[in-house]
Order: C-alpha cells, then structure tokens, then sequence
C-alpha cells in the first residue's frame, strides 16, 4: 500500500525530498535503485548507503514520515526474494497491456 496502487508510488510522504513515495517504475525508480544489488538493500535494510550518507540524501532520508521498513529484519530469506521479484516483475510491466 505504501508504494500506491500496482506500486505507482506517489503517496503523500512529508519531509521527502519529493514529498511522495516512489514508484516501482519511472525516473523516481531508476534513481533511487541501480541494480539488483540495491534494491534487495532497500527491501532487506530499508535503506541504501548510497542515499543515507550523502549529506543531502540523508538529511531528507532522516526527516521523511513514512520510512522504508527493513524487511529483512521480520521475513526470512526467501520472502524477501520473492517480494524482490514483485517488484521486478511489476518493473518489467507486461502486465500493463492488461489494463483497461
């Protein structure tokens, strides 16, 4: 639900730099997330360093209201995996030609 509808993002997030969740697809993704590597951070910590150590990054990162949970601290591997390959798929979007 964070994340919007079919992960669209732009839920309300005060204190964000663009004051809204991201999406799973879009500009906001392909900066936030540069490869596999990443995004598994993002969904197993919930945060990235590339983000929370820049000065600016982790100033707007420390004072956004809704914060990414760290998954991996509440789900076993392979659930991480599989939401890992969620956001991939939705990502990938063949499923848009679906849509009405």
């Amino acid at each position: 639900g964070c994340h919007g509808p079919v992960g669209a993002g732009g839920v309300l997030n005060p204190g964000s730099f663009k004051g809204y969740i991201p999406g799973f697809w879009g500009e906001d993704y392909d900066e936030l997330v540069r490869g596999d590597e990443e995004l598994h951070r993002w969904i197993a910590e919930g945060s990235i360093p590339r983000i929370t150590e820049h000065p600016i990054g982790g100033w707007f990162f420390r004072r956004q209201a809704a914060k990414m949970p760290g998954y991996g601290r509440f789900l076993p591997p392979a659930d991480v995996a599989a939401i890992e390959s969620y956001v991939r798929w939705i990502r990938a979007g063949s499923w848009r030609s679906q849509l009405k």
